[in-house]
């Protein structure tokens, strides 16, 4: 993931929901934005929640 930008994260994480389970998105979220960004990770998280 090192060199994406922050609008090239949230795209890998909003094409990956669509593969993976709901209760498997927490776990994707934070494997992919909690690595420094744990607001970050939280607002994504927040967001798909409301879908």
């Amino acid at each position: 993931m090192n060199g994406l930008g922050e609008r090239e994260r949230e795209m890998v994480i909003v094409r990956s929901h669509f593969k993976v389970a709901d209760d498997e998105l927490e776990i994707l979220v934070y494997g992919v934005v909690g690595g420094g960004d744990v607001t970050g990770g939280q607002w994504v998280v927040m967001m798909f929640g409301c879908w």
